[in-house]
C-alpha cells in the first residue's frame, strides 16, 4: 500500500506541474494497485486529491480549497443514505466496524456499533481520535509494545508543541503548498476512519503507520533546528 500510495503521489505531482500524458497514466496504473490492496482508502483520497488540483490548476486559497473538498464529500458521503438504506457509504463504514467488533482480541478500546446514520456517526466521534491520537494513555499501557506504543504518541505531541513554538516558516506560509496540505488532511481523515472501524490497538498501529509517516514528515519539515540571530 506504502509503495502504490507514494508512486501515485510521485505521478500525480508532476502530472500537474508538467501535464504529461504519462505521468497520467503512471499515476492510475500506482492508484488500481491501491485500489487492490485497500480500496478503502479512494474514499479518503479523492478530495484531498481533487483539492490538490484545484488549486494547482485554478490558484485557489489553499486552505479553503481543503476544508471546502472535504467538507463537500462529507455531505456526499451521507448523502447516499438517500439512494438506498441499505447500500450506501455509511452502511460500508459501519459493516466494516461490526467485522472487527466480532473479532476477539487482548485489549479493545471502547468504540460504540455503528449505524447508518448521521446522528450515529457523530455521537461515536469523540471516540475516534481518542483512539487513534491519544490511546494507549501512559497509565494504562499493559506490556512492552504498549509502553512503547504510548511513548511514541507522546513523542509525536512533543514534535506538534516544537513546530507550533519554533517554526521553521509561519505555517501560513508553509500551507500555500497544496502537497504540505494533502499531508495534513489525508492523513487526518485517514486517522479518523481508522478510529471509526478499529478497536484494537494493534491494528490501529498497523493501519496509521502510512498517515502518521506522512503527519511526522509535516512536523519535521518544519522545526527549526538553528538558531536566529538577529
Amino acid at each position: 500500500i506504502f509503495f502504490f500510495l507514494t508512486l501515485s503521489l510521485i505521478h500525480y505531482n508532476n502530472w500537474i506541474k508538467a501535464r504529461k500524458r504519462s505521468a497520467l497514466v503512471y499515476f492510475l496504473l500506482a492508484m488500481l494497485g491501491v485500489l487492490v490492496y485497500r480500496n478503502v482508502l479512494l474514499m479518503v483520497l479523492a478530495p484531498a486529491l481533487i483539492a490538490w488540483y484545484v488549486v494547482a490548476r485554478f490558484h485557489t486559497k489553499p486552505l479553503l480549497t481543503y476544508i471546502s473538498a472535504f467538507g463537500i464529500a462529507a455531505v456526499l458521503f451521507f448523502s447516499t443514505l438517500l439512494i438506498s438504506p441499505t447500500k450506501n457509504l455509511p452502511a460500508l463504514v459501519a459493516g466494516r466496524q461490526h467485522e472487527f467488533l466480532a473479532l476477539k482480541g487482548n485489549t479493545v478500546y471502547r468504540l460504540d456499533s455503528l449505524e447508518a446514520s448521521v446522528s450515529s456517526f457523530l455521537s461515536v466521534l469523540p471516540q475516534s481520535p481518542n483512539n487513534v491520537f491519544l490511546r494507549p494513555y501512559i497509565w494504562e499501557a499493559d506490556g512492552p509494545l504498549q509502553i512503547v506504543t504510548s511513548v511514541g504518541i507522546l513523542f509525536f505531541w512533543g514534535l506538534l508543541v516544537l513546530a507550533i513554538a519554533r517554526p521553521e516558516r509561519p505555517w501560513g506560509v508553509f500551507f500555500k503548498n497544496p502537497l504540505y496540505l494533502f499531508l495534513v488532511f489525508f492523513p487526518v481523515a485517514l486517522y479518523l476512519f481508522i478510529g471509526y472501524t478499529v478497536p484494537f490497538p494493534g491494528a490501529i498501529v498497523r493501519y496509521k503507520c502510512i498517515p502518521e509517516l506522512m503527519l511526522l514528515c509535516v512536523l519535521i519539515m518544519n522545526i527549526r533546528t538553528t538558531a536566529r540571530y538577529t
